[in-house]
């Protein structure tokens, strides 16, 4: 049984896929009750600037650097470089509400083009890296898979742990800060997960296929439930439908993955929207 599921040609995207729907709402969602919903569209665009960054760096001699000779370790390497500081910064920067909006939306903006710049500047593994920038989910390998389940999974799983503690500390952090709760402590300890999260990620599928699935089954899902547990759960649905929606529709028009993905998952999100209103009125 497991022989002939690993002949399945398609095996290493459904799982990629599958488990990007299922974990990275969870994730997501702590940023949707944190009020950082544009951290989210910027942590990808930046963490992907770090793995151009890293490919750089790999093709000028950079010490250390030499040994990742795989494009794929490379871009992990890369990616949490990028992604696991860029949240833990944004958390400090989230003190300041006046700024925190149009800073992320200029950090975003300017990751965006350097990114494209050092590409065009320097065609360092171009081809991997224009992949990358599309969702990547076809050619995942058993290695990056592996990896993504190990990170991904473990951060979503002490996620889990301690949801209620993260829950109080992201809805009502000032009843938490009464009871003895560090606050901030446990903000930067979810921000620090949701970056290791978020380079993995993005190293594998690429950074518009993570915002999808990072922010928008969370969302989604607000429009639709009301207790908190069931916007957990109902966000991991949504997300692990859209993930699955999108690649099997890929593989039926002959689609980009990546694209198919992320616009199922908008489909979803503006037929939930739609739902809402006419539920309103």
């Amino acid at each position: 049984m497991l022989e002939a599921l690993l002949d399945f040609p398609f095996w290493r995207p459904i799982c990629a896929a599958l488990s990007l729907g299922l974990l990275l709402p969870i994730f997501g969602r702590n940023l949707v009750l944190g009020r950082c919903v544009l951290l989210g569209l910027a942590a990808p665009q930046i963490t992907m600037l770090g793995i151009v960054v890293a490919f750089n760096l790999a093709a000028m001699q950079w010490i250390g650097l030499q040994i990742f000779q795989d494009e794929g370790k490379l871009a992990i390497l890369g990616g949490l470089a990028a992604g696991i500081p860029t949240l833990l910064l944004a958390g400090r920067l989230g003190a300041s509400q006046r700024l925190v909006e149009p800073v992320l939306l200029c950090v975003y903006l300017g990751a965006g083009s350097a990114t494209n710049l050092l590409l065009a500047a320097g065609p360092v593994g171009e081809p991997y890296l224009r992949d990358l920038l599309q969702g990547r989910l076809l050619l995942v390998s058993e290695g990056a898979l592996l990896a993504l389940l190990t990170f991904v999974g473990a951060g979503a799983g002490i996620c889990l742990f301690f949801q209620r503690r993260l829950l109080l500390v992201l809805s009502d952090p000032e009843y938490a800060q009464i009871t003895g709760i560090k606050v901030a402590r446990w903000k930067q300890a979810q921000l620090l997960l949701g970056g290791m999260a978020t380079g993995m990620a993005v190293a594998v599928a690429g950074p518009t296929v993570t915002f999808a699935l990072l922010v928008l089954p969370a969302l989604t899902s607000a429009m639709l439930t009301k207790s908190l547990n069931a916007h957990l759960y109902v966000s991991c649905l949504l997300g692990a439908v859209g993930a699955l929606g999108g690649f099997a529709l890929s593989l039926w028009r002959d689609w980009p993955s990546g694209d198919c993905v992320t616009g199922t998952v908008c489909v979803i999100y503006a037929a939930a929207l739609s739902y809402a209103r006419r539920k309103e009125c």
